[in-house]
């Protein structure tokens, strides 16, 4: 049953069963394609979903990076931490700062990050380790993480259903780019419009996790901001930008 949020927002967006379209084509074109953009459908459990990752601590390392940045760049990142053995919250939380800010270099704000991630390594060490951090009520993990200057909704919550495998949906603004495209509306509060959203999808990891990685991956190879490729997006046939930029 839809909840109260979308109850709300029905005048604006008329038609909610787009979002149940959606996640039919996601399923089937994520499952296909998902492997080959970096991204690894698996168990719902998995850490492997986050590019092959491990180790949960690598992934929120790896999420904090992507802010702004391109993968290929915080792939190297990880790789220059893990070769110096950084990759430890204990380890990270005692290096110098500029040396993390050297290893990370060739991200996209690399000096603010690398304050970030210092501060990320701290909490978890107050914590108690990365067990006794997330093993927590979600909400609780959630405003620790946000108390972070550098991490937001969005990055908190990749990295609490990705590292954490917490039933959180982040909301990312290349998401937001798709869903508008195809005529999901949604509102600009993060946190109303992911309750919407959250209130259509099925409330399980795999879902959860297979509707963010979709659409972000279709937002960067199809529906770019600039130039979209709509004849090759497997959104096509439901989307209306698609139906009036291609008349064009």
């Amino acid at each position: 049953m839809l909840g109260s949020s979308w109850r709300e927002y029905e005048t604006t967006l008329n038609q909610p069963d787009l979002i149940i379209k959606m996640l039919s084509i996601l399923s089937l074109w994520g499952r296909e394609n998902l492997g080959r953009l970096g991204w690894f459908v698996s168990d719902p459990h998995s850490y492997e979903w986050w590019g092959g990752f491990k180790d949960p601590f690598e992934i929120g390392v790896s999420a904090i990076l992507v802010q702004l940045s391109r993968w290929e760049a915080v792939d190297k990142a990880i790789t220059r931490l893990r070769e110096n053995k950084l990759l430890d919250p204990y380890v990270l939380a005692e290096v110098p700062q500029n040396k993390i800010k050297e290893l990370i270099k060739g991200v996209g704000f690399h000096e603010s990050k690398s304050r970030t991630l210092k501060e990320f390594s701290l909490l978890i060490v107050r914590r108690g380790g990365w067990g006794a951090f997330i093993n927590r009520d979600l909400d609780e993990v959630r405003k620790d993480l946000i108390r972070i200057k550098g991490i937001g909704y969005e990055t908190a919550d990749t990295i609490l259903l990705f590292a954490g495998n917490k039933l959180v949906l982040p909301l990312s603004r290349l998401a937001r780019r798709v869903l508008s495209r195809v005529g999901v509306n949604l509102p600009a509060s993060y946190v109303r419009a992911q309750q919407i959203l959250e209130e259509l999808i099925p409330e399980d990891l795999g879902s959860y996790k297979l509707f963010h990685a979709a659409l972000v991956s279709i937002s960067k190879k199809y529906c770019r901001s600039k130039k979209p490729l709509c004849t090759r997006c497997p959104l096509q046939t439901i989307c209306g930008f698609s139906a009036k930029h291609l008349k064009t």
